[in-house]
């Protein structure tokens, strides 16, 4: 829900994962939201392949980050090898990289990447969130935090 309020592609939109994917437009009320979300129950199963058509039938252009919520657990035939997979997606955006957040694992891990530059990260910290927000630059991350505890630095002598 707080990613798609606060992206700026495909704003206010949730692709589901499932045997039947569907994009899913939020509303601009969240009592509403909550609604639209949990009367989405088909999350027996995630077939990838069929997510991606899907987003290729929406939109023409591709962001430079796809966000993947799941529990890692796809369908055996649901997509082509991840080599088949990224010459189709960089086709669209040679920027494109792939962010694989497995909500399934109880432990917070730092991201890794692979050769495409794709990240997998697993387990929730806020401070990944904030890693998002940077577009994983690790640099302005430190940044980002070094300064904001300068800022509080400040009210606190004050």
């Amino acid at each position: 829900h707080y990613v798609a309020k606060n992206s700026s592609y495909m704003n206010n939109h949730i692709i589901t994962f499932s045997d039947y994917p569907e994009l899913i437009e939020l509303s601009n009320n969240y009592e509403q939201d909550m609604k639209i979300l949990n009367s989405f129950n088909d999350i027996g199963s995630t077939d990838f392949g069929k997510v991606m058509k899907l987003l290729s039938k929406v939109t023409e252009d591709l962001p430079d980050y796809l966000l993947v919520l799941s529990d890692m657990q796809f369908n055996s035939g649901s997509a082509n090898t991840k080599d088949s997979a990224m010459e189709i997606l960089q086709k669209r955006n040679p920027n494109l990289r792939i962010i694989w957040w497995n909500f399934n694992n109880s432990k917070s891990t730092f991201p890794e990447t692979d050769e495409y530059g794709n990240i997998f990260l697993g387990g929730y910290n806020p401070l990944l969130l904030k890693f998002l927000e940077v577009g994983f630059n690790g640099q302005e991350l430190i940044d980002n935090i070094v300064n904001e505890y300068k800022e509080k630095m400040k009210d606190i002598i004050k």
